[in-house]
């Protein structure tokens, strides 16, 4: 925890924010009790006059029961259960036309009742189907034979209902059960007349068979596409091979195997068997022979002659896969045409038979829409001479009594009252600014708390409080003060100290002279030499504190410009000297101390270990924030449950726009029997705190 102008001089404990808040409540809430207490008792109060002024009312009971379902003679089943039943039956009983219908019929029965009027609730039992009737008024006879009423009238009113619906429906489903049977019979009268002009078994027979026989002129189609292929790659092969005969090419090469399947196996065989047996006896005889030997050339033309007789084979083989490739081109071509005619024949009876099936089925779905009107209109008229009620009555109206709600009422007042103390409360307490205590002072301000100052007990205007001394029995109070002096020894890492001194604060009334009292005299008798110089000209009261006169003074010496010495007076210890304030009436209209006074005084109190000025409050005059920028250190006084936070900042504000040294805060009038400041005392005295995390007021 640190503040504006330097390190940590001093650390206290402190809580989380959370519970400074309930603290602060808790604390506001012990004060302010009365509030509370008060909104109590004004609520219980009226409450209680408004009910003891009200004449007495009394309230008659009814149940009635939900029956369910009700089982009849065809063995049906009636009910009137639906979604949101039982809202919809309390909505009727409380309706205004069951209500007229109910006063009407008391009138009508007993006429000596005078026509009262009546508050009725009706609730539902919960998990149960029974409704619980209740009616106030402030007749209770009429209440009673009212709330009978309403129970006959309800039954009736939901009986008429009943007939009038099965009437309403029973006309319409009459209706529209004529309408249906009209256009039953037209569907009918069409599938008569389509059965007329059509053979229907013959058309489903003539269905099947054009479809198979459709299927196998697609297989057969299928075949003769895969041998035309077939053919078409023989013709082509064997192409090439009398290709390669006509460049003289050896027959060897030749792959006389693609027509092996069409030419004559044995004549073929022996010629190429032949034509082999001659050209291996004309290479064998051409080892000792000449070419023109008559055997040799003898050889060459049985050769010449088998090549012809083979190459007539060829020619009658590529004939035959002509013809053959003709043939099946015909018969693919005859294959498509049937297929087309026999298409068309199967589509035209598919058509008829899709016209059947439509009709067929317009015809079931008419009948069966007549059929379930037909049911409907049976169980209506079943319905409407239904006798039993679907619900009873459990119960009839009881005696009327009277009814006593006044603790209810003064509970209910009670409770509002409370709520309502609770709520002034809250409302008070956040719109209050005031400090009270040492953990809101430090959530809202990062300048550091260097002391809280306990209250001392029968202190008052009248019995000021009196400056410590040695044996001062006070130990928590003078403890406190000594918590400021201990600040200021050790500021700075070297042990140095500031010796110029303000103690101010914000407004009057918060305790700075009697904390720069004590801090002097706490100086004093620690064996420093200490100046104490009343700087409050209009209200300063240091003279009165130590029992000295008000005169020479500061007052006397700048206006008379009477020596330093005739001004300063020794007080209460030796150590202590005081300049008290001067006489008032002496005083000029403008006059106020100025940075020049201010230096004078520094240098005519250069003996001193320590100079202290009690300055007027920040806005009670322009001394304090003259005077501040000039010292070494500020201490700001804050008095608990007094001073306002928003005051508090713009007085710091002042001070820092002035380049002024705050020091730190001093927390005046703490509650000294709180845990916390029974903690900060004595139980870590002289232990230094972990510093926790607050959320800080934002400063230019």
């Amino acid at each position: 925890m640190t503040n504006r102008n330097g390190s940590d001089p001093f650390e206290t404990l402190t809580e989380s924010p959370q519970v400074s808040r309930v603290d602060r409540y808790l604390r506001f809430v012990a004060r302010k009790w009365w509030l509370v207490a008060l909104t109590i008792i004004a609520c219980v109060g009226g409450q209680a006059y408004v009910a003891l002024n009200e004449p007495t009312e009394y309230s008659s009971f009814a149940r009635l029961m939900v029956g369910g379902k009700v089982k009849l003679p065809e063995g049906g089943l009636f009910s009137e259960e639906a979604m949101n039943f039982f809202g919809t039956q309390i909505e009727l009983m409380q309706s205004e036309k069951i209500k007229e219908r109910a006063h009407a019929a008391v009138k009508a029965a007993q006429p000596d009742l005078n026509r009262a009027a009546v508050q009725l609730q009706v609730t539902q039992i919960r998990r149960t189907s029974i409704f619980q009737l209740k009616a106030t008024s402030l007749d209770g006879a009429y209440a009673q034979a009212f709330l009978n009423a309403l129970v006959d009238e309800y039954l009736a009113y939901k009986k008429e209902m009943r007939v009038v619906a099965s009437d309403d429906t029973l006309a319409s489903l009459t209706a529209k059960l004529l309408q249906q049977e009209k256009e039953l019979k037209g569907e009918q009268e069409k599938l008569h007349q389509f059965k007329k002009a059509n053979n229907v078994a013959l058309l489903q027979e003539m269905g099947s068979a054009a479809g198979n026989y459709l299927a196998r002129l697609t297989t057969q189609l299928s075949d003769l596409q895969v041998e035309e292929k077939v053919l078409a790659a023989l013709t082509a092969e064997e192409n090439v091979a009398n290709q390669i005969k006509a460049r003289g090419s050896d027959s060897k090469v030749v792959n006389d195997s693609t027509t092996a399947g069409i030419l004559p196996p044995a004549d073929y065989l022996t010629a190429k068997q032949q034509v082999q047996l001659l050209k291996f006896q004309r290479d064998e005889w051409g080892q000792f022979m000449r070419p023109e030997h008559p055997k040799l050339v003898k050889l060459a033309e049985d050769i010449a002659r088998v090549d012809k007789l083979i190459e007539v084979y060829h020619q009658q083989s590529r004939d035959q896969l002509e013809s053959a490739r003709r043939s099946v081109a015909l018969r693919i071509t005859s294959v498509e045409s049937s297929i087309l005619t026999w298409e068309a024949k199967v589509l035209e009876a598919n058509t008829r038979m899709a016209d059947f099936d439509q009709l067929r089925a317009t015809v079931a779905r008419s009948q069966a829409l007549y059929d379930h009107l037909l049911r409907l209109l049976q169980n209506v008229d079943v319905n409407k001479n239904l006798e039993p009620e679907s619900i009873v009555a459990l119960e009839r109206a009881t005696l009327a009594i009277a009814l006593n709600q006044l603790p209810l009422k003064l509970a209910v007042a009670a409770t509002v009252g409370l709520m309502l103390g609770f709520g002034l409360l809250v409302i008070w307490e956040r719109s209050d600014d005031r400090l009270s205590s040492l953990n809101e002072l430090k959530e809202q301000f990062e300048e550091t708390v260097v002391a809280q100052v306990p209250q001392v007990p029968g202190v008052s205007r009248r019995r000021p409080l009196k400056p410590i001394s040695a044996n001062d029995e006070r130990s928590i109070f003078a403890e406190s003060i000594r918590h400021v002096y201990s600040a200021l020894q050790f500021r700075d890492g070297n042990g140095r100290a500031p010796k110029y001194l303000l103690v101010t604060s914000a407004v009057p009334d918060e305790g700075k002279s009697t904390i720069a009292a004590n801090l002097a005299m706490t100086m004093a008798l620690a064996g420093s030499r200490v100046l104490l110089i009343d700087t409050d000209l209009t209200r300063g009261a240091l003279h009165q504190t130590f029992g000295a006169p008000v005169a020479p003074g500061l007052v006397e010496l700048f206006t008379q410009a009477l020596p330093f010495e005739k001004v300063v007076t020794s007080v209460a210890h030796p150590n202590l000297h005081l300049i008290p304030r001067g006489q008032m009436n002496e005083l000029p209209h403008s006059f106020y101390l100025n940075p020049a006074q201010c230096q004078q005084l520094k240098e005519w109190a250069t003996s001193f270990d320590y100079v202290i000025f009690d300055s007027a409050p920040v806005f009670a005059g322009a001394d304090a924030v003259t005077l501040a920028p000039q010292m070494d250190g500020v201490f700001i006084v804050v008095r608990r449950r007094y001073s306002r936070a928003g005051v508090l900042t713009q007085a710091l504000e002042m001070l820092y726009q002035r380049r002024a040294k705050v020091l730190g805060l001093v927390f005046n009038r703490a509650d000294a029997v709180s845990d916390v400041y029974y903690q900060y005392g004595y139980k870590t005295y002289g232990v230094r705190s972990r510093p926790a995390e607050k959320s800080k007021a934002v400063r230019a």
